[in-house]
């Protein structure tokens, strides 16, 4: 099983897993059901927007060529639906909002424990020092 992690970016924007490529819970809360290619062009805007201004905000992880999870964090000013919770995250924290192994085939293998240690080691890197996220 041939293993690689790689920073999101506007190529394999497309590879992020089905369900998570449409979902735009965290980043626009107050939108209604929309048509999937118009929730992949607001998922494109707010990635390119967070981009520029944060850096990276989400990682893929592969197995032998093929994408099988995804994982995406950024600030909570970049997460407005993070505000909607009684319980909010720090003002200088990265929240994960999502970290993901969609298939069951690929869960209980350490794919997404090493998701998240490419994450952790990311902020270190970039002297973040508080990561938060909802459970």
């Amino acid at each position: 099983m041939k293993i690689k992690i790689f920073n999101l970016g506007e190529k394999n924007l497309k590879d992020i897993p089905e369900y998570c490529k449409y979902c735009i819970y965290w980043e626009f809360p107050c939108s209604k059901k929309e048509k999937k290619e118009d929730m992949f062009k607001m998922k494109l805007k707010w990635f390119k927007n967070t981009k520029k201004r944060f850096g990276n905000c989400g990682k893929l992880i592969y197995v032998d060529n093929k994408c099988v999870g995804y994982s995406q964090y950024a600030p909570p000013e970049f997460l407005p639906n993070s505000k909607n919770y009684s319980i909010t995250p720090s003002k200088d924290a990265v929240l994960i909002s999502c970290l993901f192994i969609p298939q069951k085939e690929f869960r209980n293998l350490g794919l997404g424990t090493l998701l998240l240690k490419s994450i952790t080691d990311e902020m270190e890197k970039r002297k973040i020092k508080t990561i938060e996220t909802f459970a």
